[in-house]
């Protein structure tokens, strides 16, 4: 299998494909209502409501294609959208666990370079805080000293909660004692001291996906059969 990277992230992808429509997407307007507009007709329009914009609720649509996580769905006033128990069940019901990452910048790709074991691409496991640690799959052919960013920490579930409490916005206290122990950890795995580490280091970059509001949690934890919502 031959994989390709995307310069710029996978954001690329999807702002070319925005690039190819007629109609193109609006950005930065809050959905707070989804519902039929004529439950007794034989062929109901859709409405929804925006924050700030009352002017999209005189528009009437043929349906409403929600990709939103039901997480955030359970915000939107969803009464009058038609939905029967069983999705109002699984909008209730789905699962999404706590998950955080910790990307952090280095002045060197270390880990390919003065390592043991050296690791190109692939994942390191530990039992310490930080549980995962994952390592670029790409750029090896870069030069000897060229920046490299690793994924030093990547955590779901109770260490998710746990680490995710020290994640309070760059240059707080709490996230210099998230790094002291993603140091710690990696000197457990790849043998230098945690100030090596400290010192190699460019930028970071911590991230919780349980407190940010266009998400409300990480991976999902429940059957897919549960999350078949029509409109």
């Amino acid at each position: 299998m031959e994989w390709a990277c995307v310069d710029g992230g996978t954001q690329v992808v999807t702002d070319r494909m925005a690039e190819k429509i007629s109609i193109k997407p609006l950005y930065n307007l809050r959905v707070t209502a989804i519902a039929i507009d004529n439950p007794t007709s034989h062929n109901p329009g859709m409405k929804i409501s925006v924050q700030g914009h009352p002017e999209y609720e005189e528009k009437i649509y043929s349906h409403v294609i929600a990709t939103a996580p039901l997480s955030c769905m359970r915000a939107m006033d969803l009464n009058q959208a038609g939905l029967d128990y069983a999705q109002n069940q699984a909008l209730r019901c789905l699962g999404y666990s706590a998950a955080i990452k910790v990307g952090i910048k280095f002045k060197i790709r270390w880990w390919e370079k003065t390592s043991t074991p050296t690791m190109l691409g692939g994942v390191s496991s530990t039992d310490r805080p930080s549980r995962t640690v994952v390592y670029p799959s790409y750029g090896f052919d870069d030069p000897q000293d060229a920046n490299g960013v690793l994924i030093a920490s990547y955590c779901w579930e109770q260490d998710a909660l746990r680490l995710g409490s020290l994640i309070k916005g760059k240059g707080t206290e709490e996230e210099k004692i998230l790094l002291d122990i993603i140091y710690k950890d990696l000197a457990e795995i790849h043998g230098q001291e945690p100030q090596w580490y400290k010192d190699q280091t460019v930028d970071y970059h911590a991230y919780d996906w349980y407190h940010d509001q266009y998400s409300m949690g990480g991976k999902h934890r429940a059957p897919l059969s549960l999350i078949s919502i029509g409109f």
